[in-house]
């Protein structure tokens, strides 16, 4: 027989245990959608996203539990005070290019209102460089398939030195002057193997 508690109960130990009440965050803290109250099998990821409400309905979950809500309240004041206070913005690794550029103009915008000058504009992308692109496919596929430290697979950048150049040359048009990188690869052979083809990325980029 499942060990079940209830959903109020689970909140309040989190709340307790986490020390929620305490901080001002980004976003609400705590439970942003209720669903049933009684709680046999929680499903737990990074962030609230289509890939992991999937996987959760295939495990029969009664609740997720990630660190990135679905709700955020503060992301335009974020923006605000990095373009006020610093010379540098970095972009997480979460978002898809669309709301990348969204991000990108609220930012510029924020420069322009306080008369900064930002001199670094940085992403995070999770990658994999293969020799071509079935290799890159061969490597990361089973990876990406067992959820991928719960991003969606649209943020990822995979393929041959090309085609990661082609969305590296996507990325500065939006105006980013950096990407920082996370390579996605389980095996350290094919991580190093990774890291040496972004040579031939930088060379294909140097013009961008």
């Amino acid at each position: 027989m499942q060990t079940v508690a209830t959903l109020t109960e689970i909140a309040a130990h989190l709340d307790e245990l986490l020390r929620a009440p305490a901080f001002h965050d980004f976003g609400p803290n705590g439970v942003q959608v209720p669903g049933r109250e009684d709680v046999a099998t929680v499903v737990t990821g990074v962030s609230a996203q289509r890939a992991l409400f999937e996987r959760a309905l295939d495990e029969e979950a009664d609740a997720v539990l990630v660190h990135h809500g679905l709700f955020w309240r503060g992301a335009p004041p974020a923006l605000d005070r990095a373009a006020r206070l610093g010379d540098a913005w970095l972009a997480g690794p979460y978002a898809k290019a669309e709301d990348l550029a969204g991000q990108v103009r609220l930012y510029r915008e924020s420069c322009e209102n306080h008369g900064t000058n930002p001199l670094v504009m940085a992403v995070r992308r999770d990658i994999h460089v293969g020799s071509d692109d079935a290799d890159a496919r061969r490597v990361s596929e089973p990876v990406v398939a067992a959820g991928y430290r719960g991003l969606n697979p649209d943020v990822l950048i995979i393929g041959g030195p090309e085609r990661v150049a082609d969305e590296f040359r996507r990325l500065a048009e939006m105006g980013f002057t950096d990407v920082l990188v996370r390579h996605l690869a389980d095996d350290q052979a094919d991580v190093l193997a990774s890291f040496e083809r972004l040579a031939e990325v930088r060379a294909l980029v140097a013009d961008a």
